[in-house]
């Protein structure tokens, strides 16, 4: 056997320490999230127009701009005097003389375990690059630069260790050069018991459109309501045992029971739709127990619509639809599934920038069906006025269909699901 080298050696142990670590889920202590609101108790936003970063002594508090009666998400936020700074919204801006926005947060007690900066996410969105640093009291602890412009966030945790009374994180940011910058930002701050660490950072912007996740919270987490209905879905799954089974999102989920039973009570339907789901979040759904030990005969999956909002590329979308095509057939491997073209949304769908992606997106859809195992259904043009326009009766608020639009849902997918049952039967 070979020896390995001193400097392997220690690299070998350290791995092994390492590696020994327990990854758990902390206890937060609060969240960059929170900040947002006014008065939270630890929380404050500031500039350094005093002087340079890192002496709190420069810091100038930023002013609450209440631009609502109530708290909403991305429409109040922190601003400087001069208005170049805008922090605690979904796009935070900052100007391009080396002004930091700063979040900070002091603790109202001592932590003896690990204080750990979890689940970081910043996005450059538009301007220069962006420049990240990470501080306890006026130390310098970690510091990133965000060059691209790009969907995909960069992830970043830190472990402060045991922090006393009184002592303060500031997560600053500041444009890289002569162009103002906007960003997004997310953190959670966590304790973790000695010999305890969090796993890899999650990505909550913007992340891939092939993995498995659930819809997670601006702390990294899966929302507890999410994990509810998740597990209110499978239970009555194996209960029930449903034939046909429908996924998707607040679209599908949307269909009224009774017209559901009415047009499509003999084939046992069950509707899994859940609000605001990506393709990521149905293939987390379909690995984590949706039908499990069911094994639906025919799965219905409209998907997609909710990437597109989110700045994923058509190619993107087409994967992560196969993706759940592919797992479906993992679990359940019998099943016929019927792989539904998304629907325009809007007003109209002339010169409607949606539509155009969504015609790309299905063509691709559409070439994956064999109309054997995977059948294709399109009542896109069914949705659509003959002069391009989409009535707020089919669509009240341009994307979520109503009872009008349920009514051909269901008439288009009868005649196919009696289709797919007559081969079965051959």
């Amino acid at each position: 056997m070979r020896k390995m080298k001193p400097v392997k050696i220690i690299t070998a142990i350290a791995l092994f320490t390492l590696s020994c670590a327990v990854y758990a889920e902390g206890k937060i202590i609060s969240t960059y999230y929170e900040s947002w609101k006014e008065n939270t108790p630890g929380w404050k936003h500031y500039t350094n127009s005093r002087g340079s970063i890192g002496n709190k002594d420069n810091y100038e508090e930023l002013t609450y701009q209440k631009k609502d009666k109530h708290w909403y998400w991305g429409r109040n936020s922190y601003v400087d005097k001069s208005g170049q700074i805008k922090g605690g919204t979904r796009d935070n801006i900052v100007p391009e003389n080396g002004r930091y926005a700063i979040s900070a947060y002091t603790f109202q007690k001592a932590y003896s375990g690990n204080v750990w900066l979890t689940n970081g996410n910043i996005q450059r969105r538009g301007g220069n690059s962006v420049i990240l640093k990470i501080y306890l009291n006026d130390v310098l602890k970690k510091e990133y630069k965000v060059i691209k412009k790009h969907f995909k966030p960069l992830l970043f945790q830190y472990n402060f260790g045991p922090v006393k009374k009184d002592d303060t994180i500031y997560v600053a940011v500041c444009s890289a050069g002569n162009k103002k910058a906007s960003y997004r930002l997310y953190y959670t701050i966590e304790e973790f018991a000695q010999g305890e660490r969090p796993g890899k950072p999650v990505n909550i912007v913007h992340p891939a459109a092939t993995e498995a996740m659930p819809q997670v919270e601006p702390n990294g987490r899966m929302g507890k309501r999410y994990r509810r209905i998740h597990q209110r879905q499978c239970a009555d799954a194996l209960k029930n045992k449903p034939e046909l089974i429908l996924l998707g999102d607040s679209i599908t989920m949307r269909w009224p029971p009774e017209m559901m039973n009415r047009d499509l009570g003999k084939f046992k339907p069950a509707n899994f739709g859940y609000g605001g789901d990506w393709t990521q979040n149905v293939l987390w759904r379909v690995q984590n127990g949706i039908i499990d030990k069911v094994k639906p005969k025919i799965a219905v999956l409209l998907i997609g619509t909710n990437n597109i909002s989110n700045k994923y590329t058509n190619k993107e979308i087409v994967e992560g639809t196969k993706a759940i095509i592919a797992e479906i057939n993992k679990k359940s491997p019998k099943a016929k599934i019927v792989l539904m073209g998304i629907f325009p949304r809007g007003k109209s769908i002339r010169n409607n920038r949606y539509y155009e992606r969504i015609k790309i997106i299905n063509k691709s859809l559409e070439k994956l069906c064999d109309n054997k195992k995977l059948f294709y259904l399109d009542i896109g043009s069914k949705l659509v006025e003959p002069d391009g326009s989409i009535t707020r009766e089919m669509m009240r608020d341009g994307l979520h269909i109503g009872p009008k639009g349920f009514e051909i849902w269901g008439a288009a997918l009868k005649p196919l699901l009696e289709k797919i049952n007559e081969q079965d039967k051959k």
